[in-house]
């Protein structure tokens, strides 16, 4: 047998390359396929930035500005290299069901060579997480075939594939760069997971909930030795602060500052403008996530057991309390690499938790309240479904047929739900592992 040969059974005999070449097959069927909604604001971004007026000298971008940076990359490709043409064009014939909400339907269609650019981009950071959360595993428990489910649990999950491949939102970037963090500071790199966990939180703010258990896991780390501790701390910070400062750098120098924080400053703004009572339920809430995140540093600070385990663990619950007040798909992305560690590393009982999301992820992928606009792109630019097709798939899902409920608002209030709940129900476990652990109750048969 030849040596090429001997090498390409090697390959498919590999489980981890078996499990690469799966997720990738899955994320190629979506190529054509986008929440429009999104992508076309992403266009917009793109023709803002090649016009000469950067990211926030017009209307159009309201994000922090690593994204951008990607936007501004993809478009600096097209320019150089390829020629796509216009970025999207209208689909007149579906300006019908634009007209119904134009909030949640557009008769715009992305070009699909632009989606694959920014698909490409997310596809790498999804495949960088999950080789990270692989590395998490085997390094704690020295078993490849858990690390290769763990590396398949995070590649093939429908909340991360419907966040890059559906969605084309940057949420894995900001979890790929989060789990590096931590794999940074096992590793005892403490400046530049700094630089990472910046990276994190410009792109997404999720990550900043675990702000405190990072920096009880380094305390902690030194047994209590305050110098060595408070040492490693200002590494980390000056890390952060010295990637803050580049990140935001050209806002600094144009006087855009405040308009790349708009994402965070808009959505204060946006619940005060709905009156005290959402004042009153946005303060509770934070109220609530506040003293989850101290009970769960006490017992950080306290608890017995594996201290990687813990910071994997113990963050697993605090985003989890995130993710119920922010209850969009895609947030669910930063949670999961976590989640995945504490199935594979904590307790197996949490797989039924991964079980039920991954159900939750399929339909809300698929049903939501803008399904439809997915398709406007393979109408525009493939021919292989006409638009009267859309129109009757759209009138078919958007028809009452359960008390004024239409199959999307079934599936919505089904898949949110069934996430809502599921995501609920870490924070018992967790507390039913503690008991465990401390003798109150009796030991479970699964608990590794």
């Amino acid at each position: 047998m030849s040596d090429l040969s001997m090498r390409f059974k090697e390959l498919t005999t590999n489980g981890l390359c078996v499990a690469i070449v799966l997720g990738l097959l899955i994320r190629l069927l979506f190529i054509p396929f986008s929440l429009e909604i999104d992508s076309n604001f992403w266009v917009l971004v793109v023709r803002n930035i090649e016009s000469g007026n950067g990211l926030y000298m017009m209307e159009g971008y309201y994000y922090t500005p690593i994204w951008g940076y990607i936007l501004g990359f993809v478009a600096g490709i097209q320019n150089s290299i390829l020629d796509i043409g216009d970025l999207s064009v209208i689909c007149y014939d579906l300006i019908s069901y634009y007209a119904v909400d134009q909030y949640s339907y557009t008769d715009m269609a992305a070009s699909i060579v632009f989606l694959f650019l920014l698909k490409v981009i997310l596809w790498v950071s999804d495949l960088i997480l999950s080789i990270t959360v692989y590395h998490l595993v085997k390094d704690r428990t020295g078993d490849e075939k858990k690390a290769i489910i763990a590396f398949l649990l995070v590649f093939i999950c429908p909340h991360v594939i419907g966040s890059s491949s559906v969605i084309v939102m940057p949420d894995t970037i900001s979890a790929m760069f989060t789990v590096v963090t931590i794999m940074l500071m096992r590793k005892d790199r403490y400046f530049l997971a700094g630089i990472c966990y910046s990276f994190a939180v410009w792109v997404k703010f999720f990550p900043l909930a675990i702000v405190l258990v990072l920096l009880s896991y380094i305390y902690i780390k030194v047994d209590g030795e305050g110098r060595i501790a408070l040492k490693r701390m200002a590494l980390s910070l000056a890390g952060f602060l010295v990637a803050s400062f580049v990140i935001f750098f050209p806002q600094i120098m144009e006087g855009t500052l405040d308009r790349s924080l708009a994402f965070f400053t808009d959505r204060i703004s946006e619940t005060i403008s709905y009156g005290i009572v959402s004042i009153i339920l946005a303060l509770v809430s934070v109220a609530f996530a506040g003293l989850v995140t101290l009970f769960v540093v006490r017992h950080m600070l306290t608890a017995s057991g594996n201290l990687d385990d813990r910071v994997m663990e113990y963050s697993m619950v605090i985003l989890c309390v995130c993710m119920l007040l922010f209850t969009n798909m895609q947030y669910v992305v930063t949670l999961m690499p976590f989640l995945v560690y504490c199935i594979m590393v904590v307790d197996q009982h949490y797989k039924y938790i991964w079980t039920v999301l991954a159900i939750a992820g399929v339909i809300l992928t698929f049903m939501l309240n803008t399904n439809v606009v997915m398709l406007n792109s393979l109408v525009a630019y493939t021919g292989v479904m006409s638009t009267e097709t859309v129109l009757a798939i759209f009138d078919f899902l958007n028809t009452g047929v359960f008390f004024g409920m239409s199959i999307v608002d079934i599936f919505c209030s089904i898949g949110t739900n069934l996430q809502k709940i599921i995501l609920f129900c870490i924070l018992p476990l967790f507390i039913i592992r503690r008991m465990i652990i401390n003798n109150k109750i009796p030991r479970w048969h699964h608990e590794r």
